[in-house]
C-alpha cells in the first residue's frame, strides 16, 4: 500500500509542477499567440514551456505544448515564438516528446527502485530459530 501511495503523490507533485508552468503563462498570456495555440479543434492543448523576453522596444514570446489526444498517436512539441506581437516562427518537433518523456520514466524508475530497496533493506527480517 505505501509503494502505492508513494506513486501517487509524486505523479500528483509532477502534475502540479506541469500545472504551475500553465498557470504561470495563463496569468500573463501572450494574446497572439494564444489565438493560434487554440486553433486545433477537438484536441486540448498541455503549455509545457515557454519563455518570455523584453529589452528595450523588442518583446519576444516563445511557448512550447503539445495536444492530447493526438500526442498519443504521433507525438509532437509545438512551438510558437513571437517577436513584437507577430508570429515568426511555428515549428513541430517530434524528438522532443518522446526524449523527454523516455527520460522521466527512467528517471521515475530508477527512483523508485532505489527507494523500494532500501526499504526493504531496512525491513527487519524474521529469525528462522
Amino acid at each position: 500500500m505505501r509503494r502505492i501511495r508513494d506513486v501517487l503523490l509524486h505523479l500528483a507533485i509532477w502534475c502540479g509542477m506541469l500545472s504551475g508552468i500553465s498557470l504561470y503563462f495563463y496569468i500573463f498570456p501572450a494574446p497572439e499567440i494564444d489565438s493560434l495555440v487554440h486553433s486545433h479543434p477537438g484536441q486540448l492543448e498541455v503549455l509545457v514551456g515557454g519563455r518570455d523576453n523584453f529589452s528595450g522596444e523588442k518583446s519576444i514570446h516563445r511557448r512550447h505544448f503539445f495536444l492530447l489526444p493526438s500526442a498519443l498517436i504521433d507525438p509532437k512539441i509545438f512551438t510558437i515564438k513571437t517577436v513584437n506581437g507577430s508570429v515568426v516562427e511555428r515549428s513541430e518537433n517530434r524528438v522532443g516528446l518522446i526524449f523527454g518523456f523516455a527520460i522521466f520514466i527512467i528517471a521515475c524508475v530508477i527512483y523508485f527502485r532505489r527507494r523500494w530497496r532500501i526499504e526493504v533493506a531496512s525491513t527487519p527480517k524474521a529469525d528462522p530459530f
